[in-house]
């Protein structure tokens, strides 16, 4: 009798793994073929990037394909204590959309800080990790970085920024904040939604128009399939309804893309 051989397709947590592989080997012929001195910011951004977005399909690869997301300090509640740096600094907040630039907090067992921080800063930003005797305020304030409209300070020290939809959350009928956990697998399109993106473009001599949150200009970005390109983000495809935590009701630009992760913003 003749026995019928079924093909077994790639789980989930294989393909994030061949993602990650691929985005490791394309940084590693960047490094070879092209030196820091004749590296563009456009370029070192790139790196950036999906050195990043490797540590995010390790942690999904970690926790049941899930993207990093707030994680409040207990049921039902907003507030959150958030590992910051130097090690046993803590940021309180009660402000769930702070994982657009909190994001780091998540993934800090695969990418540490003193290893990773210039890849999450803007090519020429400026910051560099506090040593003893100093601080984020002090350099902040010397470089006359600020944080996001609204945001806390804090969100100043990381350029590359984190949809909310992938992991803020949302309130529930009852009032109480429930955890959002999205999953790598409920992205429809995933070389088409926008995973990070530079908001500092801290390389450019002159400041373009800032619209809707972003600036006027072409801007790194990583899609979720790991591929990376400039794009300008008013180009993106019409957002949708306002993030239900935003208190002022604005809609912006990938921040709020329709469907949230399963739509297409470009």
């Amino acid at each position: 009798m003749k026995r019928t051989r079924h093909a077994r397709g790639f789980s989930r947590v294989e393909l994030i793994t061949a993602v990650a592989a691929v985005l490791v080997l394309v940084l590693v012929v960047s490094a070879t073929f092209v030196t820091p001195q004749r590296m563009t910011p456009e370029r070192r951004a790139f790196d950036n990037a999906r050195e990043i977005g490797i540590s995010f399909f390790k942690y999904a690869a970690d926790h049941a394909d899930a993207f990093p997301h707030y994680q409040p300090d207990s049921l039902g509640s907003r507030a959150a204590t958030i590992a910051w740096y130097p090690n046993g600094t803590t940021i309180a907040t009660e402000n769930p959309l702070d994982i657009e630039w909190a994001w780091p907090s998540q993934i800090t067992s695969y990418s540490p800080w003193a290893s990773s921080y210039e890849s999450w800063i803007s090519p020429g930003h400026g910051l560099t990790l506090p040593a003893p005797g100093n601080d984020w305020t002090r350099q902040m304030a010397a470089l006359g970085i600020e944080g996001d409209d609204g945001a806390h300070p804090m969100s100043g020290t990381i350029s590359w920024r984190y949809p909310a939809h992938f992991g803020a959350g949302v309130v529930g009928p009852n009032g109480a904040f429930v955890p959002a956990v999205r999953r790598f697998s409920e992205v429809a399109f995933p070389s088409r939604k926008v995973l990070l993106w530079d908001t500092h473009l801290a390389w450019l001599r002159e400041r373009p128009e800032r619209i809707d949150g972003h600036w006027n200009a072409p801007t790194p970005m990583l899609f979720v399939d790991g591929s990376a390109s400039m794009r300008n983000p008013l180009d993106a495809n019409p957002p949708g309804e306002p993030h239900p935590l935003r208190p002022d009701g604005t809609v912006i630009p990938i921040r709020d893309t329709r469907l949230g992760a399963r739509g297409i913003d470009y």
